[in-house]
């Protein structure tokens, strides 16, 4: 809600110190079934910006476990962006523009909401049936290796409203690192923004979400102990495994809808055909030599981010899902991830086969798989 709405500050400012009250009493770590939420980050700026944004413990801001992955995760997009600190050091409420590259200014003006969130966010208890659609999918004698961890931050880059990523940890100090543990990372400023109007809406759609995050983190685990080889180098590889872990991440949150809709009427078949397209076009250049490795590499991370639709590998991951499970039932995407993403591709090939009418795979990805 807007700083300048009078009527509605003493609400949000109890809201705000309920938020900080019940942080104090219930503490900074709590587990749910197999995740363990870390909400220090959001907390202590909270408990800052409610002071007044005070210049004295900036430094201890940017220490949080959460915002130093969330500066490496914001940097590895942005990387001439300034470091965390020094936003911190330059920001000014009174400013609209301040703080951008964090989303800082952003944060201020929803600081209420997000307390309101948070406080929601540690006293349900939905982490079950996120863990059960997370797992659905995988073979049934898998049993994930670990509890999964799960950072809440209130800051960070413009479209990682979420994000699966892993990290090492050494003497408090916490790298990204694709060796590490793996992970899951919100902010929550950008779960206020998006994920609806009313705090029912933004936890429904949360659920959807970090569904769809918790798959990335235990596939991660999984390929490690299940996959007898992975080439995650050649980059006609790395599109089909990003099709398949896309697609499937996708289907977990959002399958649903495929599932009423798609039969209903064009709609949804529309955007399947627009995403298929674009994959076709961006693969003459992702999987063209002659072509410049920045360019190709453009190409490909224009299909992992953006506006939903627009993001064309994950879109057709998601719809080759659907077909799949149609066709073959669970156990049909359960062999897809135990047997890898080439078996994903032809499986859906096959399923065309029958079907002429749903959308070719481009000619670059069919021949990966022969």
């Amino acid at each position: 809600m807007p700083v300048g709405n009078q009527t509605a500050e003493p609400r949000n400012m109890k809201i705000i110190i309920s938020s900080i009250l019940f942080v104090l009493l219930s503490g900074r770590l709590f587990a749910q079934n197999k995740l363990i939420f870390h909400t220090e980050s959001a907390d202590s700026l909270l408990v800052w910006m409610q002071k007044g944004c005070v210049k004295n413990n900036r430094s201890t801001l940017a220490d949080q476990p959460g915002n130093q992955l969330m500066e490496q995760l914001l940097r590895d997009k942005e990387q001439n962006a300034i470091t965390y600190q020094k936003a911190l050091n330059d920001f000014n409420y009174k400013d609209s523009t301040s703080g951008n590259v964090y989303l800082l200014n952003d944060a201020y003006k929803k600081r209420f909401n997000i307390a309101e969130l948070l406080n929601k966010i540690k006293s349900s208890d939905f982490s079950a049936e996120v863990y059960k659609r997370a797992i659905k999918y995988f073979p049934d004698n898998y049993i994930p290796p670990r509890n999964y961890e799960v950072f809440f931050t209130a800051t960070g880059w413009k479209w990682g409203d979420a994000m699966s990523f892993s990290y090492i940890a050494k003497n408090g100090v916490y790298s990204v690192s694709d060796k590490g543990t793996p992970a899951i990372i919100f902010n929550l400023t950008l779960v206020c923004m998006t994920y609806g109007n009313t705090l029912t809406e933004q936890m429904d759609a949360l659920k959807d979400v970090m569904s769809h995050e918790l798959f990335h983190a235990v596939f991660s685990d999984y390929i490690k102990s299940n996959w007898r080889s992975w080439d995650n180098v050649n980059s006609g590889s790395n599109v089909l495994y990003l099709m398949l872990n896309e697609g499937m991440a996708h289907y977990i949150s959002d399958g649903k809808l495929l599932r009423e809709d798609y039969n209903k009427d064009d709609k949804l078949k529309q955007k399947e055909k627009a995403a298929f397209a674009s994959l076709s076009d961006s693969a003459k250049v992702i999987f063209n030599t002659e072509k410049k490795e920045e360019e190709r590499s453009a190409a490909l991370n224009s299909g992992l981010s953006g506006k939903y639709w627009k993001k064309y590998i994950c879109i057709t991951g998601l719809f080759m899902a659907y077909h799949i499970e149609q066709y073959y039932g669970a156990e049909g995407l359960s062999e897809c991830i135990k047997n890898g993403y080439v078996y994903f591709i032809k499986k859906y090939e096959d399923i065309r086969k029958v079907n002429t009418q749903l959308p070719s795979l481009p000619d670059e990805i069919i021949t990966l798989t022969k």
